[in-house]
Order: structure tokens, then sequence, then C-alpha cells
């Protein structure tokens, strides 16, 4: 395990500060899933000049948007992107945020594909409230559920797996994408289901960034050999205990996994408390990881 060397402490950047630095600066993976309190909010509707695409996918007999991004035509098929936001979904002030990375992303030769995987569950506004609620403390089974409420998150987390799952075969398909060279990023629940996905697909996928995310122990215990793994955590993280993270890293390292682990020095959930420069080798970080993973790697050696 790589720990980030000590900072300046004359930088610090209060909660709110980081918010407004993540819309202009940081990269795709540093919006906070879990990080807001609220109850279901309002959606943000695509701006008008921004140039994705809203995709509808069938999962079952439910409906799913999936926001695609593309570079510039040029006849190539890329390497592809499918972002995973946390509980929340895409909520302001986060859902535009996850949309200017996947700009950038796209930008720089990614396809990239934002999962409303919420949309493949009751999520109408009388129940979001409450499903987002007990998925804050997804982590932490013993804390305030009943086994009623268990099986209901089970089946939960089991619907939005499939979705990422039948997002990922439907990227596959597109004509601009590579289908040998298709990563994963998730932020806290988004990153549970990234795991549980490419665990799912049997080699399907090429490289997983999980932020602040990891999986509870009975699903941890399941897991089979994963692509090569981003893990990013704070030694503060509330939400997330960093003894999840840690059980994840030895289990993947077990079964021989690459693993890249990152535990950042008093950061909690989603960057709370990070200092700028925590931000900058983060964003330097999860850049380097999937260039090496995805665009880095020939598309007739990838994944023979």
């Amino acid at each position: 395990m790589q720990r980030n060397a000590t900072l300046s402490p004359s930088w610090p950047i209060a909660p709110w500060q980081v918010r407004c630095l993540l819309a202009g600066m940081i990269v795709l993976l540093l919006a906070a899933g879990l990080l807001a309190a609220e109850p279901a909010r309002e959606v943000i509707p695509p701006p008008k000049e921004e140039a994705f695409t809203i995709d509808i996918i069938k999962v079952g007999c439910k409906k799913v948007r999936v926001e695609r991004f593309e570079p510039k035509a040029d006849g190539q098929k890329h390497s592809a992107i499918v972002l995973l936001p946390g509980v929340d979904g895409m909520v302001k002030p986060f859902g535009q945020i996850y949309r200017d990375q996947a700009v950038r992303y796209a930008k720089n030769g990614y396809v990239m594909l934002i999962v409303h995987y919420l949309d493949s569950t009751d999520t109408s506004n009388d129940k979001l409230a409450d499903i987002q609620e007990r998925f804050r403390h997804f982590f932490d089974p013993a804390k305030g559920k009943n086994p009623a409420q268990l099986k209901s998150m089970d089946k939960h987390f089991a619907d939005w797996t499939e979705t990422v799952m039948q997002t990922l075969k439907y990227a596959a398909k597109l004509p601009t994408v590579d289908r040998k060279r298709i990563g994963l990023a998730g932020f806290s629940l988004g990153a549970a289901l990234a795991l549980m996905a490419a665990n799912e697909m049997n080699g399907q996928v090429a490289a997983v960034a999980e932020l602040f995310g990891g999986l509870p122990r009975d699903k941890c215990k399941g897991l089979k050999r994963l692509p090569p793994t981003l893990m990013i955590h704070g030694d503060i993280d509330e939400r997330v205990p960093p003894r999840r993270a840690y059980l994840l890293e030895s289990t993947l390292k077990a079964k021989k996994c690459s693993v890249e682990f990152i535990m950042y020095q008093r950061v909690d959930h989603c960057w709370w408390g990070a200092t700028f420069l925590d931000l900058l080798a983060a964003r330097s970080r999860i850049d380097a990881f999937f260039k090496k993973h995805l665009q880095d790697v020939p598309a007739e050696n990838a994944r023979k």
C-alpha cells in the first residue's frame, strides 16, 4: 500500500471549497457520491450545449438512461469508461460535475457512459429518499436495519449490478468502442457496483477504479479474480471505514489481482478535508491508471 506524503498544512480546503474546485479542475473520479445527506433532490436536466446523447437501455422491464459522451468522429474505435455515480445519482451539484469530467475524458479520446442505475428500481420521489438513506449505511449492516430491510437492499444491489452489466454489454456493441478496452469507475455505492459488475463479467472489463467504495464483508468473500484495480480511500472515512478497504485489498491480493491502493491521510468520505494537492495527486494517478490499462494497450493485445 502506498500512503501519500504529508502535505502542507497551510493549504487546507474546507468542504465547500472542495465542491467548488471539483467543478472546474478535478477529474472524473472526484465527486462526492454519498456526501450529501439531503433527501431526494432535483435531477439536473442535460444542458443543451453539451455534446452528449441520452441512450435508453432495457433492463428487465425498466428503462435506464445512459449518457454517452464521445470523442470527435475519426472512424476509430476508442477505449470506454462506464461511470457510476454515488447513491445520490445525478443531482445538483454533482450531476454537472460528473458531466464536466466526462466531457474532459471524451476530449482525451475516451467514450464515456454515465449510468442512471437508480432507474432500474422504484425510485419515485416518495421512496428514493428512503432507499438513499439506507444505502448511505450500506457498509455497516448492523446500523439501523432489520432483516427485511437487508433483504430489500440486497435486491436493489443485485438489480443495480445487473444494470451495470447490461450497460457494459451495450458499450461493447457501440461502433466507436473497442470492446476489449472498457473500464469501470465508481464513487462510493457506485464503486461497490463497479467491483461487483467486474466480478460478474468474467474478464470482459479491462480495469476498475473505485473511490471510497469497497464491499461489505459478505460480498467481498465471493469475489473472483478482478482486472487491474485502483483503490482510493481516506483514513478517517466514517461511511466506508478503512477496515473495509483493507479487507478488499487483502482479498484481491490473495487472488493475485493487480491492485493500486492509496489511503489518503486525514481525508473523510469522498474528499471531505482533502487538500488541493491531494486532489491534484489523485487526478494524475487516475489519469495514468486508465491510460496504462485502456489506452496504452494495443487493441490486438488487449485481454487475449
